[in-house]
C-alpha cells in the first residue's frame, strides 16, 4: 500500500523526516525524536500520525518506530494512555532514568576521570544523574576545573543552560510571587494532613522559596518565612 502524496499520512511522514528523525519506510526503521513538539495547536498532526500508523505502517513487518521526547507527559497521555487511534499500539516501553549516584561513580571510572568520592558527589550535586552532562566531563581535570570549563568560560558548553532549558521547561516569575486563594486552601489541607499523620502539636511555620519575593496579600498572611534565590546564593 502506497502513501499518496498530499494525504495526511504523507504530511505526517514528511514532517517527521524533516526533523532528521523518522526515516522513510524503505529504510526499515524509524526514530521520532521530540515527537510532542510536532503536535502544536491546530496542526492536525496527531490524527495524521494515527492515520499513517493504522492505515499503512502497522501492516508492515519491517518497520520499527521509536517514539521519544522530553515532554513525557504528552507521550503518556497521547500514546501510552491513548483512547483514540493509538490505543494499545505500544509494543514495548523503554523508560530511561537518570543515573543513580553509584552509576555516576561507575561512569566516572569508565571515562577514567580519576575522581574520588568527594568529586563524584560534587558533580552529582551539580548535574544530577543526567548522562549528557556527565559526558562533557574531561579526563585530566578535577571536578572544579571541569565546572570552570563548562559553566564560566566565554564559550562554555553549559553557560546558557538555565536560559535555554530550564526557563523554557518551567514557569519562571521575575516579579514577586502572588499567593492565590486556591494555593492557600491547598496548603491548609496539607498542614492538617501532616498534623493528622504525625500527631504533632507543635507550631508549623510555612516557608516559601521563590525567585524574587512574595507579594503580600490576604492569602499570603499565613506564610511565615520567605526565601529568595538571592538568599540561597548569599554567603
Amino acid at each position: 500500500m502506497e502513501v499518496k502524496a498530499g494525504t495526511s499520512a504523507d504530511v505526517s511522514i514528511r514532517a517527521l523526516r524533516g526533523s532528521g528523525g523518522l526515516k522513510y519506510p524503505d529504510e526499515g526503521w524509524g526514530k521520532a525524536p521530540e515527537l510532542p513538539w510536532f503536535d502544536t495547536p491546530r496542526s492536525g498532526f496527531l490524527p495524521a500520525f494515527e492515520q499513517f500508523w493504522n492505515s499503512w505502517a502497522c501492516l508492515r513487518k519491517d518497520i520499527l518506530l521509536v517514539i521519544c521526547g522530553s515532554a513525557t507527559s504528552w507521550i503518556v497521555k497521547k500514546v501510552l494512555r491513548s483512547r483514540g487511534g493509538l490505543h494499545n499500539r505500544v509494543t514495548r516501553q523503554m523508560p530511561i532514568r537518570p543515573f543513580t549516584l553509584a552509576e555516576c561513580a561507575q561512569y566516572a571510572d569508565y571515562k577514567r576521570l580519576g575522581f574520588d568520592r568527594r568529586q563524584v558527589l560534587e558533580c552529582y550535586m551539580a548535574f544530577g544523574g543526567v548522562a549528557y552532562y556527565w559526558s562533557l566531563l574531561e579526563e585530566g581535570k578535577s571536578a572544579a576545573q571541569n565546572f570552570d570549563t563548562l559553566f564560566f568560560g566565554e564559550t562554555a558548553e553549559l553557560r546558557m543552560e538555565f536560559e535555554n532549558v530550564f526557563r523554557c521547561e518551567m514557569k519562571y516569575a521575575p516579579d514577586d510571587y502572588s499567593f492565590s486563594a486556591g494555593e492557600k486552601e491547598k496548603l491548609l489541607r496539607r498542614i492538617e494532613l501532616f498534623r493528622s499523620a504525625t500527631g504533632t502539636s507543635k507550631g508549623i511555620l510555612p516557608t516559601l522559596v521563590t525567585t524574587s519575593g512574595l507579594k503580600r496579600n490576604a492569602n499570603a498572611a499565613m506564610i511565615t518565612n520567605v526565601v529568595t534565590l538571592d538568599d540561597l546564593f548569599r554567603g
